[in-house]
């Protein structure tokens, strides 16, 4: 399956603070999936954590500050907590869980397995959580007060 190398597509005229804690979810694994691809066309520097199978590359790191930046700006009283590093107290008990490359292993040996993802959770459950596979397209996301949406997301643009 071809890789597609082009940006993520930019939605014109919706502000992510004015979007809904599912809908900002959905595009930020869409958006994280689809520069940790690109990264990953260009040829990836792979560092081992604690074992040969956990590993990490440049494309978690930048995927994790690219969704690490974007909550700063458009959700700054959430906690964060990314699996590369990132832990960001927030001013009350929501806090987003952040995997940009679930599955670096698959994606550093160019298997299609491996997918974005987020959830955010509250003081006492899991709010919302949404997937993302960038060589397959699809998306899904859910909450307890919304019905799970799976979807075929469009190519960037």
């Amino acid at each position: 399956m071809a890789i597609d190398t082009r940006p993520p597509r930019q939605t014109t005229g919706t502000s992510t603070a004015a979007m809904t804690d599912v809908d900002l979810a959905a595009r930020l694994v869409v958006d994280a999936g689809t520069l940790a691809r690109r990264l990953r066309e260009d040829g990836l520097d792979v560092h081992h954590k604690t074992s040969i199978s956990d590993v990490v590359t440049q494309a978690d790191n930048a995927a994790e500050r690219y969704i690490t930046d974007l909550l700063a700006r458009h959700r700054p009283a959430d906690g964060v907590l990314g699996e590369e590093g990132t832990l960001v107290a927030g001013e009350h008990e929501r806090r987003w869980v952040v995997d940009p490359v679930d599955g670096t292993y698959n994606f550093v040996n160019g298997s299609d397995y491996w997918c974005s993802a987020v959830a955010l959770t509250g003081p006492d459950d899991y709010l919302l959580g949404a997937v993302h596979r960038p060589v397959t397209g699809t998306r899904s996301s859910a909450a307890p007060t919304s019905p799970r949406a799976a979807t075929a997301c469009p190519s960037p643009l």
